[in-house]
């Protein structure tokens, strides 16, 4: 397992159990650096995939209200079918909930892979794809 501890006080780490990728949380709110919650101040919280020293993925929650928007995870062809993509959804949503977020929501188009997820197709709900954020 490898650590990444960050030079910048806005950046928060976390690493899975790989030698070779790591993923970086940054959230580049005022939370990051003491000031209001992230659902205060409307920052998205974004999820970063680097190998070595280069991005080969990402995603990001955009906070309106108690609902988190999901965008991405955008990942790297060579980098696909490694779980990044699913890492950094699950660590987007790891983030939201921690910054009170409630709900994350995404678009109809990614059902399948976010459905694997704990996703579950919200008809009347725009964007109709939702995770609760709950305690369960």
């Amino acid at each position: 397992m490898c650590f990444l501890s960050s030079p910048l006080p806005s950046l928060s780490s976390t690493v899975w159990p790989r030698r070779d990728c790591s993923m970086r949380l940054t959230t580049g709110s005022a939370a990051a650096t003491g000031g209001p919650p992230v659902a205060e101040t409307g920052q998205p919280l974004r999820v970063v995939a680097i190998d070595e020293e280069r991005v080969v993925g990402a995603a990001a929650v955009r906070p309106a209200g108690t609902l988190g928007l999901l965008d991405g995870p955008v990942v790297e062809e060579a980098w696909r079918g490694r779980l990044v993509g699913t890492r950094l959804v699950t660590a987007a949503c790891i983030q939201a909930r921690g910054a009170g977020l409630g709900l994350v929501a995404a678009p109809g188009a990614a059902a399948g892979f976010l459905g694997r997820l704990g996703f579950r197709s919200a008809p009347d709900h725009d964007p109709p794809i939702v995770r609760e954020l709950g305690d369960d």
